[in-house]
């Protein structure tokens, strides 16, 4: 947020990370000092893949919208594979840089950060393809899913959250919505939403997009008559 407040002052465009700040206060301030002329976005990338695009484009012929369904599962092994290489190595500290006195908010409520850092992708797709969310009804809970003889406990943070859209033109009622975000489960990271409106459905799904994963893998040996998909792995690192 500081960094962000300087830059906008400055008369700069500005691309900041999630979350942008972690009070509704701070983000409104920030809001009233971005000029017209300046561009001012948040890393909410996902609304320019090209299903995404495609599934606007639907909402946006559709009169009305019934209901929309989305989930994000982040998963347990996606750091190990995709920060050693996707990611480049941190600057050396010049000794000008400080941070604020205490504890950082991010290492001490692991369940904030995990809501702030990854439900703003849920939150920009429901406004972007629907609309303004109205009402919201969120359930928590923290999950033990450390496997059997495993050497660290691994805690999942679960979230299933009712929304409500602002309604439509001409509507008295708008869409009802449900948001589920599970940090981490095992297996791949999976993201995507269902929409269902007066002129059919769009449903998309999508990996994660700095993971290069490889296309789908299924095998299916005779002998047991079942099938197998090993994990997607990151086809960078063949390359």
């Amino acid at each position: 947020m500081p960094l962000s407040r300087d830059a906008v002052k400055a008369g700069k465009h500005v691309l900041v990370e999630k979350p942008l700040g972690i009070t509704t206060q701070e983000c409104e301030e920030l809001r009233s000092l971005v000029s017209p002329d300046q561009v001012f976005a948040i890393g909410c990338n996902r609304r320019f893949l090209p299903g995404v695009r495609a599934a606007k484009a639907f909402a946006s012929r559709s009169r009305s919208v019934a209901s929309y369904s989305a989930f994000y599962y982040d998963c347990t092994f996606r750091h190990s594979l995709t920060q050693p290489n996707l990611f480049p190595v941190e600057m050396r500290n010049s000794g000008r840089i400080t941070k604020a006195a205490g504890a950082d908010w991010k290492t001490t409520d692991r369940r904030i950060y995990n809501l702030l850092t990854h439900s703003p992708h849920l939150l920009d797709l429901a406004g972007h393809l629907v609309g303004p969310v109205e009402k919201v009804r969120a359930i928590h809970r923290e999950r033990d899913i450390t496997p059997h003889a495993a050497e660290s406990r691994t805690v999942s943070h679960v979230w299933h959250i009712d929304v409500g859209f602002i309604p439509r033109p001409g509507e008295t009622e708008g869409a009802t919505g449900h948001f589920e975000l599970v940090l981490p489960r095992h297996g791949e990271f999976a993201e995507g939403f269902k929409l269902e409106t007066n002129l059919g459905h769009a449903l998309v799904e999508f990996p994660y997009v700095w993971f290069q994963r490889e296309q789908r893998v299924e095998i299916y040996e005779a002998h047991t008559r079942s099938s197998f998909r090993p994990e997607g792995q990151d086809t960078r690192a063949c390359l």
